[in-house]
C-alpha cells in the first residue's frame, strides 16, 4: 500500500520564503562575482558561499519524502532521489513521533522542502528525518539500533499495519 506524503501549509510557506531568499542570494552573489577581482579571497569566499547554498539546495530537495509503501513485509521510504527499504522483521517498535521542530539538528535542515538530516530528541535519540508534516511523522525503530523519522498521509493506518506484521 503506498501513503503518499503531502507538505503542511507552514512547512510549504517556508520552503516558498527559503527559495526566494537562497536564489536572491544566488543573483547577489553572480552579480558580486562579476565586480571583484578574480582570484582575490573575497573572490573564493563568494565561490564558496555560492557551493554551499546550491549544495543545500539540492541535497534537500533531492532528500525530501515522497511516499511510503509497504509491500511484501517491507517498508519502503520513497524520497525524490533514492529509496530506504527497512524489512519488518528488523523493525522493534513503530510510533507517532512528538513534534520535530523542537529537536535538535545534528546535521540538517529544517523549512526546506521538509525536515531532513540528522536529528537528536527525547523520544527517538538520533534519527535521520525525512518529513513534509510534522503532524503525520512516525518512527521507525530498528534491531541494529538506527532509527528513523518520515511522515505521510494517513500514517495512523500504516503504523496499524506494520504492527500487525512485526508482532
Amino acid at each position: 500500500m503506498i501513503y503518499h506524503s503531502s507538505y503542511s501549509k507552514q512547512l510549504l510557506i517556508s520552503t516558498i520564503l527559503f527559495m526566494v531568499i537562497l536564489i536572491s542570494a544566488l543573483v547577489y552573489m553572480i552579480y558580486q562575482l562579476s565586480y571583484i577581482p578574480k582570484f582575490s579571497a573575497k573572490f573564493y569566499i563568494i565561490c564558496c558561499a555560492f557551493l554551499i547554498v546550491c549544495s543545500t539546495i539540492i541535497h534537500s530537495f533531492c532528500h525530501q519524502i515522497r511516499n511510503v509503501e509497504f509491500r511484501d513485509g517491507v517498508l519502503i521510504l520513497h524520497k525524490f532521489c533514492g529509496a530506504i527499504d527497512i524489512p519488518a522483521k528488523h523493525i522493534i517498535a513503530i510510533g507517532r513521533k512528538t513534534p520535530i521542530a523542537k529537536d535538535i539538528r545534528l546535521f540538517a535542515v529544517g523549512g526546506l522542502f521538509g525536515y531532513i538530516g540528522t536529528f537528536r530528541g527525547n523520544d527517538c535519540g538520533q534519527y535521520k528525518a525525512y518529513v513534509n508534516n510534522g503532524s503525520n511523522a512516525f518512527y521507525v525503530k530498528t534491531e541494529d539500533g538506527k532509527c528513523y523519522v518520515a511522515s505521510c498521509n494517513n500514517a495512523e493506518e500504516l503504523i496499524e499495519l506494520v504492527k500487525q506484521r512485526i508482532h
